[in-house]
């Protein structure tokens, strides 16, 4: 019995194949496998045909019996890798074209075969693409284009997160070719990722030494001069980019963010228009140019906040900031799924063992933030600081603030153990650092709020690492275990929507420090601005939590309460021009709108007094602001909402004792808040309460708050101990007996 198909047969497959008639061919192959099967040409012909019609199911099929009778086949082994991406079968293709990289690291076409496998979030054998990493260095003289590798390498980790990586990957490709300026531009991008800002602007100035006119140097150079906080040059170099080429993308993005900075907020709104105009999808842009608008109280377009919100719910690229989005809109999940794409996780590496500690009797707590000064964060969590058990606790201070003077400042640095000022130290300095220290747990107390180091937690500084206080939403990000949270902040229904395990404090999550000091001076309401004997509605919120759904029931309200006033912290004078437009437009004197200026702490806690009732926001309550005009004395009234950030002030009216001033609804809102400006008993015994609250209340019982926090730290770190994941976490309930 003939085994062998017919040698014609095989060449009028060739002849077909040659003019391009893959179909045809196809047809031939199956005649030949029928009486061949183990002809792996002729498979091959079949599966190569199925793959161009997208049959990937018959296409697997035939590219494994290819690999089955050819195993040394590296093009092979890399077409069955691509079938199966097709499939959206990762780890199958991952396995096989690395199997193709193996048998030949010098074909490009395989790695970017793996940067598709790693889209399906199968990661790269690291051994594997450092053995194929020494077989091109070795055989550069072999290769076209040979650079291309190593940028290709290093995309494959920076798909995977794995940065540090990339980076080596850039310097081996850039010791090799170091005239390559765009392998140099590419390292410099993973460098200033890295946190390596001063490698990273080291080389985007040897590209433009190099090359003068490489517009995406100068950008590369502004990035490091904005990060190192050198605003005006970086503003030039930006400019310079711009010069060299107006369409660089990100450009003006970023000089919108300078401008932000400097309050110039007209301007920045038009640089973030112009980055819109440069997007395929500006969703995240727009949302920048929302959040400028709220700061001058622009809320002009209702239809465009709305086309904002559906975008964003569907939105999957990785720059639409979670905390620019919490103004717009009050949605759990909405946060959550921005912020598991802003900052998306990379690998975490920490081999932590408690052996070997100078100290086995005290946990290390390393506090992490750059508001260690007169800062509304310190306003709140100095009493902890002070009040904290220094026989079971040692308390490490990270400082990433520029250097101040400070009354706070010092204070701290007598009260805490250690004090480190990592201020233009770079992440893997800090890192070093940190780890140095040996820390049980690190605390995080800024999220992703202006400033924030975050990307020193995805280094693992610690085992236990918790982020508290700064941020009032999840980070979505795997390098936190734990967030602190209240039943109030972060409800049942709505606990699917933080990534992180909860420790629930007993009370309110909100430290408070009840040896805060209020001003002895005596203001008046007339040098303030303030009507004599009218009553006086009071939000010290910052202007870009004010929404129009709010001002326009303040507005009602005005109307409703004869010779009131509202009493607004706002500074920026478009702003205030604004408030005043729409406080006409609403039929109310805009003389009725008062503004505050800026104030040291204790003084303004002293002219707080003035005010007789608080109007919260929405979407984003009062923090510290609640705690201000609470222990001034005046009650809030708020509106809780479902989203951390509007549940916050529900909370802390929960801990003080004044539950009924908590509304629902809009209606319920105004109705309160009218009820209590018309009856001048409920004024009066509110007072009351509020005084003897100070010395009674949760909410300032900084001792009870600091036993209660020190607790749940105690009590993840025997989680941890005993090899439990993190879990949520709640304290025993107290009983009387």
């Amino acid at each position: 019995m003939n085994l062998y198909a017919p040698s014609q047969l095989k060449e009028n497959m060739n002849e077909l194949l040659g003019s391009g008639k893959l179909n045809e061919a196809s047809e031939l192959a199956a005649k030949i496998v029928s009486i061949e099967p183990q002809n792996p040409n002729a498979w091959n012909v079949i599966g190569s045909a199925a793959y161009d019609r997208r049959d990937f199911f018959k296409a697997r099929v035939a590219f494994e019996k290819v690999v089955e009778h050819c195993p040394e086949s590296a093009i092979a082994w890399n077409n069955l890798a691509r079938t199966h991406v097709f499939l959206q079968e990762g780890i199958a293709a991952k396995s096989c074209v690395e199997r193709a990289i193996l048998i030949n690291p010098l074909n490009l076409d395989f790695y970017q075969t793996l940067l598709h496998c790693q889209s399906l979030g199968s990661m790269a054998d690291e051994s594997m693409l450092a053995l194929a990493e020494k077989q091109i260095i070795n055989s550069l003289q072999q290769i076209s284009k040979p650079e291309e590798f190593f940028s290709t390498i290093s995309k494959i980790y920076r798909s995977s997160h794995r940065i540090f990586q990339a980076r080596d990957t850039l310097t081996r490709g850039v010791a090799c070719f170091p005239n390559n300026l765009d392998l140099r531009f590419e390292l410099g991008n993973v460098l200033f990722s890295a946190g390596e800002i001063s490698a990273a602007e080291t080389e985007f100035r040897t590209l433009i030494s190099a090359r003068a006119d490489f517009a995406l140097g100068w950008q590369g150079l502004a990035m490091c001069q904005q990060q190192k906080n050198q605003l005006l040059d970086a503003v030039n170099s930006y400019l310079r980019a711009l010069d060299l080429d107006p369409s660089v993308e990100g450009v003006h993005q970023n000089l919108a963010t300078l401008c932000a900075l400097a309050k110039e907020w007209t301007l920045a709104i038009k640089h973030a228009y112009q980055a819109a105009l440069q997007k395929k999808d500006p969703t995240a842009t727009l949302l920048q140019v929302d959040s400028y608008k709220r700061q001058i109280c622009d809320w002009s377009c209702e239809k465009d906040r709305d086309l904002l919100v559906s975008a964003l719910h569907c939105y999957e690229g990785r720059d639409a900031s979670p905390f620019l989005a919490m103004p717009l809109i009050d949605s759990p999940s909405l946060q959550l799924k921005l912020a598991q794409q802003w900052h998306p996780p990379r690998e975490l590496n920490y081999d932590h063992s408690p052996i070997g500690k100078a100290d086995k009797g005290r946990l290390r707590v390393g506090w992490f933030s750059n508001d260690f000064y007169d800062h509304a964060t310190m306003f709140l969590i100095a009493g902890l600081f002070r009040e904290h058990d220094t026989e079971r606790f040692e308390f490490y201070i990270y400082d990433y603030g520029e250097a101040r003077e400070s009354s706070y400042r010092s204070k701290l640095t007598r009260v805490c153990a250690h004090y480190e000022d990592i201020h233009n130290i770079e992440t893997e300095a800090v890192v070093d650092l940190v780890r140095q220290h040996d820390l049980d747990i690190a605390i995080d107390l800024k999220g992703y709020t202006r400033g924030s180091r975050i990307d020193l937690f995805e280094h693992r500084l610690s085992p236990i690492q918790i982020s508290f206080l700064g941020y009032p939403g999840t980070t979505g990000n795997p390098a936190f275990d734990y967030m602190i949270a209240d039943e109030i902040t972060v409800p049942r229904e709505f606990r699917a929507f933080y990534s992180e395990a909860i420790m629930y404090m007993p009370e309110c999550y909100q430290p408070n420090d009840n040896q805060r000091k209020i001003s002895e001076e005596q203001f008046s309401r007339i040098e303030l601005g303030l009507p004599e004997h009218g009553f006086v509605f009071a939000c010290f919120n910052q202007v870009y939590k004010i929404g129009g759904t709010e001002f326009s029931i303040w507005m009602r309200l005005l109307r409703a309460v004869e010779g009131s006033v509202l009493w607004l912290y706002v500074d920026d004078e478009d702003a205030r021009a604004a408030l005043r437009r729409l406080a006409k437009a609403e039929g109310v004197d805009s003389d009725r709108i008062v503004f505050a200026s800026p104030l040291a702490n204790s003084e303004h806690l002293a002219r707080c007094r003035l005010a007789d009732l608080f109007l919260d926001c929405f979407n984003v309550n009062a923090h510290t602001s609640a705690s201000d005009v609470l222990w001034a004395g005046v009650p809030i009234v708020t509106k809780q909402g479902s989203q951390f950030a509007a549940r916050v002030c529900s909370s802390i009216l929960s801990a003080v004792g004044l539950v009924g001033f908590i509304a629902q609804s809009d209606k319920e809102y105004f109705d309160k808040a009218l009820s209590y400006a018309s009856d001048s008993d409920l004024r009066s015994r509110t007072r009351d309460h509020l005084a003897s609250a100070q010395v009674g209340s949760a909410l300032f019982d900084t001792q009870k708050f600091t036993r209660d926090f020190e607790s749940l730290l105690m009590l993840a770190h025997a989680h941890y101990q005993n090899k439990e994941s993190p879990t949520d976490l709640r304290l025993p309930a107290v009983t009387n007996s």
